[in-house]
């Protein structure tokens, strides 16, 4: 039919089942060639058009387009996140003692952290420029685990849409399908769009 957009509800269960989406929605998640959004079972319906999404971005053409196909679902109103995770051992200053690691390392390693944090930050406000003028938005960088701090980012902010890219459909993109889809989109308290490149 040359669709859009699929638009599909997950099961919301619990144990063994909540470490699997199920055969369908897994199945559907990667191998659909439009856009995916899924929505878990006690989902708040917005009152019209999305009103605060939040867009995981992590530079890649996927992502990009994602921030692109948000801007197309959502309201003239709406107010955006792009969010940015670096994985890094420690979250927040003041820096962790590191003992047996010489100080000037320490000091480089910090030195390091700050300038991927102020990369990452550039990188997202220029794609604010350029993918979403003239709209509302936030940008933020976070340090941790990609899927926990982007559920983390949608509850703080009380987003009503999650939006990821996700790369290809090789082999090799079923691992980053598992350890950040998969997770975002089976635990996630809002919709979850997912844009395929």
């Amino acid at each position: 039919r040359g669709v859009d957009l699929v638009v599909m509800g997950t099961h919301g269960t619990s144990g063994f089942q909540h470490l699997v989406l199920g055969s369908v929605a897994e199945k559907v998640l990667r191998q659909a060639a439009c856009p995916v959004l899924t929505v878990p079972p006690h989902a708040a319906a917005p009152a019209a058009a999305f009103a605060r999404v939040v867009c995981a971005v992590d530079f890649s053409d996927s992502s990009r387009a994602a921030v692109a196909t948000a801007a197309q679902v959502a309201g003239p109103e709406t107010s955006f996140t792009l969010l940015h995770v670096l994985e890094w051992p420690w979250h927040e200053p003041p820096v962790p003692d590191m003992p047996g690691v010489p100080p000037e390392q320490a000091r480089a390693l910090v030195e390091y952290r700050r300038y991927l944090e102020t990369t990452a930050h550039d990188g997202l406000a220029q794609l604010a420029r350029t993918a979403l003028p003239g709209r509302s938005v936030d940008v933020a960088v976070r340090f941790g685990k990609s899927y926990a701090e982007v559920l983390d980012a949608a509850r703080e902010r009380r987003a009503d849409l999650i939006v990821l890219g996700v790369r290809g459909r090789g082999s090799l993109d079923l691992g980053f399908f598992g350890s950040t889809t998969n997770h975002v989109v089976r635990a996630a308290h809002c919709p979850v769009l997912t844009v395929r490149t």
